[in-house]
C-alpha cells in the first residue's frame, strides 16, 4: 500500500525516531527536518524518504514546489 499522505517530524529527537517509525508502517512519507546535523541523519531515520539537517525554512522551499 502506498499513501500520498506525508508525515513531517519538526525536529529529530529521540521521540521523532519512534514517530518516524510509526509514520512509515502506516505509509505515510515520512520527512523529518532539524537544524541539528547530529541528530538530523538517514542512519538515525533510515525509513525517512527526505531526512534535512538544515534550517526550518527549507521545509516551504519543499513544499512550494
Amino acid at each position: 500500500m502506498t499513501s500520498s499522505h506525508a508525515r513531517l517530524n519538526i525536529g529529530s529527537g529521540h521521540i521523532a525516531v519512534f514517530l518516524a517509525q510509526v509514520g512509515k508502517i502506516a505509509s505515510f512519507k515520512v520527512i523529518v527536518q532539524d537544524d541539528r546535523s547530529d541528530f538530523a541523519t538517514k542512519e538515525r531515520f533510515p525509513g525517512a524518504s527526505l531526512v534535512l539537517a538544515q534550517p526550518i525554512t527549507s521545509i516551504q522551499e519543499i513544499f512550494i514546489k
